[in-house]
């Protein structure tokens, strides 16, 4: 309820913050909770697709929910891969979201045009 990817959030880490600092989550029990939310919504994608197999919109969730997941194990807001590695590890998920996973490390981050490098020192 308090967590930044819950919505009110704020409002309720605020009201906890004025009530007791222990209320409020830390970063890491947060990132494990938004985890868990994206592993829910990836099994009941998939439980609902072992009766109805051809429902694209359950599809386009479940892969969804693997690309979150992918994005959360490539760069976790809090805690570190290899904690989000774990959850996957103990859904037993892990093959599910790799490929997704294996896609984002195959993509090379946009060069940066502000600061330093071949843009910023070309001197125009």
């Amino acid at each position: 309820m308090a967590s930044h990817y819950a919505p009110h959030g704020f409002v309720a880490r605020s009201i906890f913050a004025l009530i007791d600092e222990r209320l409020i989550p830390t970063p890491v029990e947060e990132l494990e909770w938004l985890v868990e939310k994206f592993l829910l919504e990836f099994s009941l994608a998939n439980s609902i697709l072992m009766t109805y197999p051809n429902e694209n919109r359950v599809k386009e969730r479940k892969a969804r929910a693997c690309w979150a997941l992918a994005v959360l194990w490539k760069a976790p807001p809090a805690g570190s891969t290899a904690l989000v590695q774990t959850w996957l590890d103990q859904a037993e998920l892990r093959h599910e979201v790799r490929p997704y996973y294996e896609s984002l490390m195959a993509v090379e981050p946009p060069e940066s045009t502000t600061g330093s490098g071949p843009a910023a020192t070309s001197g125009s």
